[in-house]
């Protein structure tokens, strides 16, 4: 879907103006830590983020990161920085 409120080509996913507003319960980032390790199992910087931290450790960076990022591209982004 793309947002046209402002004349531009921002998919609304990417929008922060959509971004939760609200905190993210444990049971919700527990949920959405899954998803995304499904997700990414193949991808380079995450098996480099299991590979130097393990899985439980890596799965915990996960989550406390998406407690402090609503753009999950931001937090790829920085974990791949981190792990240069």
């Amino acid at each position: 879907m793309i947002n046209k409120e402002n004349n531009n080509d921002i998919p609304s996913r990417v929008d922060s103006k959509n971004d939760k507003k609200e905190p993210y319960t444990d049971e919700e980032l527990n949920c959405l830590v899954e998803n995304y390790i499904d997700d990414w199992q193949d991808l380079p910087v995450w098996n480099n983020l299991v590979n130097e931290v393990g899985k439980e450790k890596a799965k915990s960076i996960l989550k406390e990161g998406l407690k402090n990022h609503s753009n999950i591209d931001c937090l790829l982004s920085e974990i791949n920085d981190n792990l240069n």
